[in-house]
């Protein structure tokens, strides 16, 4: 709670002390991930998001090494948690859009740090299926056609997996790309 409320400080000084703290505040943020109980995840997700927020193109290595943890907790038990894990997903989108000047580029790069996360263990997978779900429909007028192939692609693929967890998310996935306004491939998921 400490942290967060010094985090959320929207004067210049703040902003300041936490870009030159980054990295004391990132190891101090990874080393508790082991210690966090349950209940503190949520605490941890606020605190990363006002990082998050502050974030300077040249701090932009930061983020592969929180995604995990954000991902992860959009499949916790608890509802607090999981919608502090989709605002802080939607974030640092924002953080890609805002800091670059090639929009499409930017969220091409964040989709494929998402994307790393279908070669981890079925929890992991099926809690990235649903973050893909909310990055298309967050940002899906900045996804190119290959961003949408290879969308249709992991759909695809993941319908025919043979756990069921896996196809659960893969359909929550193609749900959400049959109901994105963006995508021209509709016809083809009928």
């Amino acid at each position: 709670q400490i942290l967060w409320s010094m985090l959320e400080g929207e004067t210049d000084d703040h902003v300041t002390f936490v870009i030159s703290h980054l990295t004391d505040l990132h190891k101090h943020l990874a080393e508790s991930l082991s210690l966090a109980q349950a209940g503190s995840k949520k605490h941890r997700l606020k605190c990363l998001l006002s990082l998050v927020k502050k974030l300077n193109v040249e701090n932009f290595n930061f983020i592969p090494s929180i995604l995990p943890e954000i991902i992860l907790c959009v499949k916790e038990p608890n509802e607090k948690t999981r919608v502090a894990a989709f605002k802080c997903l939607v974030a640092v989108g924002y953080v890609f859009l805002d800091k670059s000047e090639d929009k499409k580029e930017a969220m091409k790069h964040y989709f494929e740090m998402i994307i790393a996360g279908l070669t981890g263990d079925t929890h992991l997978a099926s809690a990235t299926l649903l973050c893909l779900s909310k990055i298309v429909y967050e940002y899906n007028t900045y996804l190119d056609n290959t961003v949408l192939d290879q969308i249709l692609e992991i759909i695809v693929a993941m319908m025919q997996s043979k756990q069921r967890e896996i196809r659960q998310g893969g359909n929550i996935l193609h749900q959400g790309v049959y109901r994105s306004d963006r995508l021209r491939y509709c016809g083809a998921l009928r």
